[in-house]
């Protein structure tokens, strides 16, 4: 989301980056250049800059309004899969295959600093809220909290699997993470506060629909481990639902079904799958 709320970023396997109107669900841009599939978008702390990282290896910063890009960054030699500014808006941080984390002058494009300590795929990066840290999750199954001024590695937390996700308390005080093995929450003094298993295999963990982005129908296909009520609907971007798919009692097993998309305008949209013990959203983008 852009730090006012009123725009969503995406990018895509198709190779592109969109922006969305969040009150109309509308295309505002449509950005062209990456060679591979968008791994990650993030906003400048302004809202006036897009960057992207995506599996060409590269890291592109475009300009909002109107949409064009405005620099290349090369350098990592794996693909990108996390960006984000620095609080003040003059520097990048990317996290990538070659599990470095690098850091990026946005006036210049030069690589300031490069952060070297993990063993795998570096899948997340964020700022401390001062801009003074730097903490990385990767494949490894560490956390790692850097020093931005010198590089140097100040704390190494163990989430014991693969992270594919961190984010850190708008005070600076708690650090989550997220992947194989489920969700850990950290304090300050790296201790474990929290830890929220992953799914186990007993609860429906399948959802997909194609074609994506839908013409005037998308098919829908889920499985069920277990018998359970279904919920099916397709929601705004506000949480509004706009369509009732489904609400009825089903099998253990395999499920599809024809969703027809030709009464909703275009635009992106959620779909949300909701049973007797989980649920499941997808967005789903209607042409």
């Amino acid at each position: 989301f852009s730090p006012d709320g009123t725009q969503l970023a995406s990018g895509s396997d198709d190779k592109t980056i969109r922006l969305w109107d969040v009150a109309t669900g509308q295309v505002l841009w449509h950005f062209e250049g990456h060679r591979d599939r968008v791994r990650t978008v993030a906003f400048s702390p302004d809202g006036t800059q897009l960057a992207s990282g995506s599996g060409d290896e590269t890291i592109r910063l475009w300009n909002v309004a109107p949409g064009f890009l405005s620099r290349r960054i090369d350098g990592h030699t794996g693909l990108v899969l996390s960006v984000v500014f620095s609080p003040d808006g003059t520097q990048l941080a990317s996290g990538a295959a070659d599990h470095t984390v690098r850091l990026w002058d946005l006036a210049t494009g030069q690589e300031v600093r490069r952060f070297e300590g993990h063993s795998g795929t570096v899948s997340s990066v964020v700022f401390s809220q001062d801009g003074a840290q730097l903490i990385s999750g990767a494949f490894d199954g560490t956390i790692r909290l850097w020093d931005v001024a010198t590089g140097k590695e100040i704390d190494q937390l163990d989430h014991k699997y693969t992270v594919l996700s961190i984010a850190i308390s708008g005070n600076d005080r708690l650090i989550a993470s997220a992947g194989e093995g489920g969700l850990r929450v950290w304090d300050a003094t790296a201790t474990v506060l929290e830890t929220v298993p992953a799914p186990s295999s007993e609860i429906p963990a399948t959802l997909t629909h194609f074609p994506n982005p839908a013409g005037a129908f998308t098919t829908i296909e889920y499985v069920l481990s277990k018998a359970s009520q279904v919920r099916l609907s397709v929601h705004d971007l506000l949480g509004r639902e706009v369509i009732s798919v489904l609400d009825a009692a089903q099998a253990t097993g395999s499920h599809s079904l024809q969703l027809a998309t030709g009464k909703l305008s275009g635009g992106m949209y959620f779909l949300r799958l909701v049973t007797n013990d989980w649920h499941m959203t997808q967005p789903l983008i209607v042409h």
